[in-house]
């Protein structure tokens, strides 16, 4: 752990561990090639991969019936405002799998070796994440944490994410990565968005239609912002 001068926080020193039957299984292994190559390939990753994380403890100074001042950066949410309402602080973050793995997966042009590199990827990316998690619970002393992410949450659009790379100031220079004008995020296998204090249980799945995320806890239910957040008109 790394406390900038800014205020973030930097992990670099985040735990995985490539399950070799999980990826098999997850993976549809039918050969012996191909389960050699993915023994092969979870060898290199053990050696490449470095994820990384920024996030910051940011004060939370003025909430409304649809928007949020978090760290400075105003977010309008009514699911963030309602999750948000009794909270003091809450956590921007971005995390990455790193841009050695991109390159990693780049330079796998066999198709199955690609496709596998990048499952490898993303299968570090999801553990991670989780250590995230369980680092700030255990370190700010939090409770329970919840997420929300820019696009996954029905009512926060993908254009916010500028915001919290302007809370986080310069993930480029200390995690190497990178917002372009569409809001795609590099490396690919990168996530972002905001930890808050929540008991709850509450779940980003429930708003999010995604049929293929690792991060799924529970089914999506079409009907939940409805009730839960559309009429919210007041704190």
């Amino acid at each position: 752990m790394k406390t900038l001068a800014n205020g973030c926080i930097l992990l670099e020193d985040l735990k995985f561990n490539i399950e070799y039957s999980k990826l098999y299984n997850e993976l549809n292994i039918t050969s012996k090639d191909q389960s050699v190559l993915l023994k092969e390939l979870i060898a290199e990753a053990e050696k490449i991969a470095k994820p990384k994380a920024l996030f910051k403890k940011c004060t939370i100074d003025k909430k409304s019936y649809n928007s949020t001042l978090i760290g400075g950066e105003e977010f309008f949410s009514k699911v963030i405002a309602v999750n948000l309402h009794n909270e003091l602080i809450a956590f921007p973050y971005i995390i990455t799998a790193g841009t050695e793995m991109q390159k990693w997966c780049e330079s796998k042009e066999d198709k199955l070796a690609n496709k596998t590199a990048e499952h490898i990827s993303q299968s570090i990316l999801v553990q991670v994440h989780l250590e995230l998690q369980k680092y700030i619970e255990s370190n700010f002393s939090t409770g329970s944490l919840a997420r929300v992410n820019p696009g996954s949450t029905i009512d926060w659009n993908m254009d916010e994410l500028r915001k919290i790379f302007n809370i986080l100031d310069d993930p480029m220079k200390y995690i190497g990565v990178s917002l372009n004008d569409k809001f795609y995020m590099t490396p690919s296998k990168t996530y972002a968005g905001i930890y808050f204090h929540n008991e709850n249980n509450y779940k980003n799945c429930l708003m999010c239609p995604g049929t293929e995320c690792p991060l799924r806890e529970v089914p999506y239910d079409e009907n939940y912002y409805a009730k839960n957040y559309e009429n919210f008109t007041s704190i």
